[in-house]
This record gives C-alpha cells, sequence and structure tokens, in this order.
C-alpha cells in the first residue's frame, strides 16, 4: 500500500464522524483501491498507527472522544474477537474429542449427533 494514500485515507477519515461516516465501497472507490486492501490500511490504521477508527453498518468514521472510540470502536472489535476464537475453539476441539478415532473425522456434519453415542 502506498504510505501517502494511507496518509490520505487517514487525513479524510478525520473529517468523517459519527453523525456522518462514509460507506466502505465509497471510500474505496474515492482511493481507487479494492475494499480488501482499505480494510487492511483500516486495520494498519487502527493497530500501527493507533487511530480510533470506528466502523459501523453506516460507514467508517474518525472517534472524536473516548466514549465514541468505547462505543463504536473496541467494544466491537473485542466482541468480533471473541467470537472469532470461539469459532476456532469449536473447530480444535471436534478434533480434540474425535484424535482417537480416524473414522469419526468423517461423520456427516448435517447428521443429528445422538447425545448416546
Amino acid at each position: 500500500m502506498n504510505p501517502n494514500n494511507t496518509r490520505n485515507i487517514l487525513n479524510y477519515l478525520r473529517t468523517r464522524t459519527k453523525n456522518n461516516p462514509i460507506k466502505m465501497i465509497d471510500l474505496s472507490n474515492m482511493f481507487a483501491i479494492s475494499t480488501r486492501e482499505l480494510r487492511h490500511v483500516i486495520r494498519s490504521l487502527r493497530a500501527e498507527s493507533h487511530q480510533p477508527i470506528c466502523g459501523d453498518n453506516r460507514g467508517y468514521y474518525f472517534a472524536r472522544t473516548r466514549k465514541e472510540w468505547e462505543e463504536g470502536g473496541s467494544s466491537k472489535l473485542r466482541s468480533r474477537a471473541k467470537s472469532l476464537n470461539e469459532c476456532a475453539d469449536g473447530g480444535d476441539k471436534y478434533f480434540t474429542d474425535k484424535e482417537t478415532s480416524q473414522e469419526s473425522l468423517f461423520v456427516d456434519p448435517l447428521k443429528e449427533i445422538s447425545p448416546y453415542d
């Protein structure tokens, strides 16, 4: 990613508020980058540059206060991280529970499992 583009995205996001967010597709079109690349830029700005960029179903915006960041940024990111960890744990548990039987790795996931098996 072009560092100037990243800086320009940050400068633009600083003009957007909770009451005036910008949709991801509009922001990616504005800077002629893919939405995937934009998500990478936003992640980098949050994690590496410590910028309080919030996002919700209305779009991205720059938090003006700690309360705004906690409500629109950190709490949502922590919730998503928790959910992703739970998903990873579920997959790990499947294989841990099934390690003793190679055959059980190929159980039909749509078939109802009896609690008496």
